[in-house]
């Protein structure tokens, strides 16, 4: 049988990025305060969806989104290159962490410690040559992971590619992959705290 029949598939979008509330491109973002407790709104609920494995796209604000979302999980963390959002010629979406600028990021962040995969998911890889390599190479590997629930922290057109799913940020959408590794969506939950929904008095 194919390891990917019947996986299921957690896809989470990064909190509001400051590259989400600027025209700028800027280098490679991180969350704002609101995207900080988008993510963080995850904490109470992710550990009822057992997850065994969060694969997390390297730039920042997914980095920061994995950590906060996931604080109250025993999953393992690691990053994965593929993950990371589409458009690679823009700064917003270039990956310009050393393995020190990451470890520092990750040191104030709730289980930073664990998070693996830093020297070898930071290096260049063959699927940086298209948006359409890297697709090919995060399904694959989620389709070739032992871990029958994988959690993937990503961005929006990464979502969209695997799923036709115009995500908000800190969105997650729930999937099921078959056996050809294209996933059935089950559910699009957005995040407990939504600024949208919390004008009257939120904190």
């Amino acid at each position: 049988a194919s390891p990917a029949a019947g996986k299921k598939v957690l896809l989470m979008r990064h909190g509001t990025s400051e590259g989400n509330v600027t025209s700028a491109d800027l280098p490679d973002p991180v969350l704002t305060l609101t995207g900080e407790k988008e993510a963080k709104s995850w904490e109470v609920a992710m550990p009822k969806y057992g997850v065994d494995i969060v694969l997390v796209s390297p730039l920042r604000r997914t980095v920061q989104t994995a950590c906060l979302a996931f604080a109250f999980d025993r999953a393992p963390m690691r990053l994965c290159r593929c993950a990371r959002e589409h458009g690679f010629d823009s700064q917003e979406n270039s990956i310009l962490s050393t393995p020190e600028d990451l470890r520092g990021l990750l040191a104030g962040l709730p289980r930073g410690s664990v998070m693996e995969g830093i020297e070898e998911e930071l290096r260049e890889a063959d699927s940086d040559r298209s948006d359409e390599d890297s697709i090919a190479r995060l399904r694959a590997i989620i389709a070739a992971r032992p871990e029958r629930s994988v959690a993937v922290v990503c961005h929006w057109h990464v979502i969209l590619a695997l799923t036709g799913v115009d995500t908000d940020n800190a969105d997650l959408v729930e999937c099921r992959m078959d056996a050809g590794a294209n996933l059935e969506v089950l559910s699009r939950r957005a995040a407990p705290f939504n600024e949208s929904k919390c004008e009257y008095g939120c904190m």
